[in-house]
């Protein structure tokens, strides 16, 4: 921030012109900062997780305990929220009695460690994400056909 007013003010021969170019200067900081976070994002996810970034309809992984799948899936789906403007992704278990047995304190987790507080607001039941996004959690035990059409307009289901 501090660099942008030194700049501002050597560039600008006016008031007027001085803040038009520290906010021209300090939208540029602040894109090349999500830039930043984007690229820790990708490179945090394990290389062999990493085709995954690629498009493609249906993406999955298997494999035992820790071998990092939710996390991978997880920094993926705030990725795309990031990149994708109103982007809406639901989170679903097979059994899932509350949000303590869903990846929700994942993502909030990841949320907190890249720090994206900024771009994401994680309320009781969701997490709101930028321009408008999306994430919700379900569980899949007590749901109906019916129900499930009712998700309509979601970008992603990501299934556990």
């Amino acid at each position: 921030m501090q660099t942008a007013t030194m700049v501002a003010a050597a560039l600008a021969p006016n008031a007027r012109a001085r803040t038009r170019c520290f906010n021209e200067l300090t939208a540029i900081e602040a894109e090349l900062a999500r830039r930043a976070r984007l690229r820790s994002l990708r490179t945090s996810v394990p290389e062999v997780f990493q085709p995954l970034f690629e498009p493609s309809r249906y993406k999955g992984a298997h494999g035992g305990r820790g071998c990092a799948k939710s996390w991978s899936f997880g920094l993926m789906a705030l990725d795309r929220c990031i990149q994708q403007p109103g982007f809406r992704l639901v989170c679903i278990r097979e059994v899932q009695h509350s949000l303590e047995q869903s990846v929700k304190r994942l993502l909030e987790d990841l949320i907190e460690k890249f720090q994206l507080g900024l771009l994401f607001r994680v309320l009781n039941t969701h997490i709101e994400g930028p321009d408008d996004g999306l994430i919700i959690f379900q569980g899949m035990q007590n749901h109906t056909a019916e129900s499930i059409k009712s998700l309509e307009g979601y970008d992603v289901a990501w299934v556990e």
